[in-house]
């Protein structure tokens, strides 16, 4: 029986890949928070270079503050740790 294991095991490592492994998918978080600040970088670029209405800025603010406030309870709960 416990060759039978072997093999088995052997074979599924052979045609059955993972789908994610728990080193990359912190990985890609890290990396996508990165591409998420570029693209902050980019809208206050934008902001700077343009004129840009009064109604659209006020949603973002408020986007902002919304923003502002996930990370600072996330800071907040990490710090506690």
């Amino acid at each position: 029986m416990s060759q039978l294991n072997t093999k088995a095991a052997k074979l599924t490592e052979k045609y059955i890949k993972r789908s994610s492994d728990v080193g990359t998918a912190v990985n890609r978080k890290k990396r996508g928070l990165q591409a998420e600040i570029n693209k902050v970088t980019a809208i206050r670029t934008i902001i700077l270079s343009n004129d840009v209405d009064a109604k659209e800025l006020l949603r973002f603010r408020a986007s902002l503050f919304s923003l502002v406030s996930v990370v600072n309870s996330q800071l907040g709960e990490n710090l506690v740790d």
